[in-house]
């Protein structure tokens, strides 16, 4: 017996040690970038975040001071002085005088400078002598207000923000550039930094009065809206003028860098942004990661818009990487380690019955016949398979013919019973062998194909591809298409041509070069991608432009709810002492249920959204409690409308939307629809096997039967429009959304009184169904 050089003991031994060395190696190569990109995409998403919510907050403080200038633009007193002035100085509505206007309009400013320290200045401007000051009210340091007497007032039409003003039409307003403010034509020597907002003003006729304009210390505007936000990372904020403002990590605002005359220039990257077509996107600076976000301020006018930016060190950034990867590189080590000992103790193990079995086998023949041999069967490991392996083939070796003979008859009874085609063809592409499926798929006997090239069964143009390639294989041995699947077409015996998915192999039988082919017909497949491809763009579209009115929808609605609320406030300012406690009260509510109807919106437009991409961001679990807070408040019932849930909705926790839309429009359908003043609707909820079982009772007028289909569709109503307010899409909308999250909803009445909606509501499908069926 020959000796081994390098023993297998030893050569398991530098496998094994060698094998986990790689695969630490590998494995810690992989982790560390993997925990690197994993690290960097979270801190992007956190930063991403971030720099959304603070463009958001700067926007929404434009936005505000916008919607007060168009509430003030809109108060009485403003009509009143067009009024007086055209009736010698009082006003025919109520008899005010003009001085009398000017003072009540100066008190509405001075309240609003007071509520919003950052205001300098809220001024009515009219059209006449050159663009003179009909009411103004200015800020001061400390906190004193003053109104401005009528011989102090200025003309303003020399001014940029005047001529633009006087240039708006209805329902528009302007921004002005930031600019230092001008007392009387000249610089104030403070060198506030002040943005401005213009608002035009017309009267019943659409005839120009003049404009309303609010002036605003820019940076002190900047640092209210930010007041609330913690600051661990550095903080730039820049509009498209290009004023710029830095918030330092420990929350130190720096002052503000103002276009018409900067302390310092603004950075690279703040400058890169101007002309990036990205609204948003991740940059570096020297040590530091950073993230943008660019928001429009004026829908109307794309080129206004400001950028927020935040920096975080790089180092801080993958901090806890670099932890991790310690740990990786110290489990790695202690890992090769213990594999290097048990290499040792296994390669003992493992050589050791070998070696007896290789002794005999070696003897094989010269001591004794196959009857002789002692092979350790008995062993569990993978020498007792090699050796169980050896003694199986000995047995195979001596097959008999007619066991041969019988494999090879089971295996014609196989291909000839394939439900796929199957041909065999010679070198040349002569075909020697077909099956009966192939014979079915092709429409041919099996005379007709016998001894024909195969070239028979493609169509013309394909049939000389097919013969070079045989001749470019034999010649140069290169597999161009041998072994795998390919999509082809095929030609019946009719001439009709038809989809197949074909797959080549080689076999070499008896000296000689076979080749193998498997056919089977794709023409249903084919058929049934094109109608799904067809179907998805389809859908895709009508997604899109679902979407898209989702969006206009609810930004559309926002903007009155804004002026709803302001006028409130400025009513009850108005009225002073004339409110009583209800009255306050009242006021209260109405405002609540204004903030509730914008968070709804919200709530509406953010599930419209999802399901798209990644972008899968809105999830707010709420207590059964807390949505039944929130319903009572939408609903509002009327007094003599009981409005009832059973104890067990108060303990669940459940997704609020769309739940929360589906059950406000069933109980509002029921308060809506009732015959009396007086009625009891309850709302009870079951635990079911995968999820909740929800129903709405009410003591109202029923439903016939005939209508329980007709009332789930599309604008339909069983009353006339002018008895009952409604679109005739709440309830078509609550079953295409129960529908849609996997639940079944019905109606029973039995026509006498009452009517009760069912519906289920599965909740492991709510989550993953969000981003799978929500679009």
């Amino acid at each position: 017996m020959l000796q081994t050089t390098f023993p297998l003991r030893s050569k398991i031994i530098m496998l094994v040690s060698g094998t986990a060395f790689c695969t630490a190696l590998i494995i810690g190569g992989r982790n560390y970038y993997g925990i690197s990109e994993i690290a960097t995409d979270k801190a992007i998403e956190k930063l991403a975040g971030e720099t959304r919510n603070m463009a958001l907050k700067v926007r929404d403080a434009y936005l505000d001071m916008r919607d007060e200038a168009v509430t003030a633009s809109r108060l009485p007193a403003i009509s009143g002085l067009a009024n007086s002035k055209r009736h010698g100085g009082t006003d025919p509505k109520d008899g005010s005088s003009e001085a009398n206007l000017r003072d009540r309009l100066s008190r509405v400013f001075t309240a609003r400078i007071k509520a919003r320290p950052f205001y300098r200045q809220m001024r009515y401007i009219g059209l006449a002598d050159n663009g003179r000051e009909i009411v103004r009210v200015n800020g001061m340091a400390g906190g004193t207000i003053e109104t401005v007497a009528t011989e102090n007032l200025q003309e303003k039409g020399g001014e940029v923000y005047f001529q633009e003003g006087a240039k708006l039409a209805p329902d528009r307003y302007y921004y002005s550039r930031v600019t230092y403010n001008r007392e009387a034509g000249r610089v104030d020597e403070t060198l506030t930094p002040t943005l401005r907002v213009v608002v035009p003003i017309f009267d019943d006729k659409n005839d120009r009065l003049g404009m309303l304009v609010i002036n605003a210390d820019y940076e002190a505007l900047l640092n209210d809206a930010l007041k609330d936000m913690k600051f661990d990372n550095l903080l730039f904020i820049a509009d498209h003028h290009g004023n710029q403002i830095q918030l330092d990590r420990d929350g130190k605002v720096s002052r503000l860098s103002a276009a018409v005359n900067y302390s310092t220039p603004p950075h690279a990257f703040i400058r890169e942004s101007f002309a990036a077509k990205e609204d948003e996107g991740r940059f570096a600076v020297d040590d530091f990661i950073g993230y943008r976000h660019r928001i429009a301020i004026d829908p109307v006018n794309s080129d206004a818009w400001i950028s927020t930016f935040i920096l975080v060190p790089k180092a801080e950034l993958f901090a806890s990487t670099n932890v991790l990867l310690n740990k990786s590189l110290t489990i790695g080590t202690v890992l090769i380690l213990a594999a290097s000992l048990a290499a040792v103790a296994l390669g003992h193990s493992f050589t050791r019955p070998l070696a007896r079995m290789t002794a005999q086998i070696t003897t094989l023949g010269r001591d004794g016949g196959i009857e002789t041999l002692d092979l350790p069967v008995h062993l569990r490991d993978e020498v007792g398979e090699l050796a169980r392996a050896f003694h199986e083939l000995t047995d195979w070796l001596v097959i008999s013919d007619a066991h041969r003979k019988k494999l090879s008859t089971q295996l014609d009874a196989f291909i000839a019973t394939a439900v796929d085609g199957f041909v065999v063809i010679d070198g040349q592409g002569i075909i020697e062998q077909v099956n009966p499926a192939l014979l079915t798929l092709f429409g041919y006997e099996r005379d007709e194909l016998l001894g024909k090239n195969v070239g028979v069964l493609m169509p013309e143009a394909m049939r000389h591809r097919h013969d070079e390639f045989l001749q470019a294989y034999q010649a140069t041995g290169v597999r161009k298409y041998l072994g795998t699947i390919r999509d082809e077409e095929a030609r019946h015996k009719d001439g009709h041509i038809f989809s197949i998915a074909l797959s080549f192999s080689e076999l070499h039988f008896e000296d000689r070069r076979i080749f193998t082919g498997i056919i089977r017909d794709m023409t249903a497949v084919r058929d049934a991608h094109r109608k799904i491809e067809h179907y998805a763009t389809e859908l895709e579209r009508s997604n899109q432009e679902l979407d898209q009115f989702a969006y206009v929808a609810s930004h559309d609605l926002k903007a009155p709810l804004r002026v709803i609320n302001n006028a409130s406030r400025w009513l009850e300012e108005d009225l002073g002492d004339k409110l009583t406690g209800d009255d306050r009260e009242n006021m209260t509510l109405l405002r609540n249920r204004v903030k509730r109807m914008e968070k709804l919106l919200d709530d509406l437009l953010e599930y419209s959204r999802l399901g798209k991409a990644e972008d899968v961001r809105y999830k707010e679990t709420v207590a059964g409690s807390v949505m039944i807070d929130d319903l009572l408040l939408l609903l509002a019932p009327p007094p003599g409308m009981k409005v009832r849930f059973a104890d067990a909705f108060k303990t669940i926790s459940i997704y609020r939307m769309p739940l929360q839309q589906v059950l406000y429009n069933l109980i509002n359908n029921a308060i809506k629809h009732h015959d009396r003043e007086e009625g009891e609707i309850e709302v009870d909820i079951a635990r079911i096997e995968d999820g909740f079982r929800f129903s709405v009772r009410d003591d109202g007028p029923g439903i016939p039967a005939e209508f329980h289909e007709r009332i789930f569709e599309m604008f339909h109503t069983l009353k006339p429009r002018d008895q009952v307010e409604g679109s005739g899409m709440g309830l078509a909308v609550v079953k295409k959304t129960v529908e849609r999250f996997g639940g079944v909803i019905t109606v029973t009445s039995d026509r006498r009184r009452g009517a009760e909606f069912t519906f289920t509501w599965p909740i492991e499908r709510q989550s993953s169904d969000l981003s799978e069926k929500a679009a």
